[in-house]
């Protein structure tokens, strides 16, 4: 099912590009034109709701990324360079470390303007094994 559903958002996705080609300069903001565009109109309170699911999923992801990279790094990194600590200690260690995960995060892509620069970035970053 979850296959299907991506498969038909990218579809969606393609649609959007083509029926709004000429009207949208800036490719990124054609999904928020096709939902003012398609759902406004039928006043039903849809393009809230595009909004909040929206928001929904974003937050799902980031959650699940703060939670894994917390305990990737508490685990895997701190706990055995700091033995013999209370589970206490881990879980504030971790707590620390998911919000700099957070913070991190954010100020990685306030940094730059499209996912396509952050990817490069990484390439660059793999490929020569120190950080940019």
């Amino acid at each position: 099912m979850k296959r299907v559903c991506t498969v038909l958002w990218g579809f969606f996705a393609l649609l959007a590009v083509v029926l709004y080609h000429g009207k949208v300069n800036n490719p990124d903001l054609i999904w928020g034109y096709a939902t003012l565009d398609l759902l406004g109109p039928l006043n039903m309170g849809l393009v809230g709701l595009m909004i909040a699911c929206l928001m929904a999923a974003l937050m799902s992801t980031a959650d699940c990324i703060m939670i894994t990279g917390s305990s990737l790094l508490t685990h895997n990194i701190y706990r055995p360079l700091v033995r013999k600590m209370s589970e206490h200690h881990y879980v504030t260690v971790g707590r620390v470390v998911g919000a700099l995960v957070v913070i991190g995060g954010a100020l990685i892509a306030s940094q730059y303007d499209t996912i396509l620069q952050q990817l490069k970035l990484w390439m660059l970053w793999r490929s020569s094994g120190t950080p940019v």
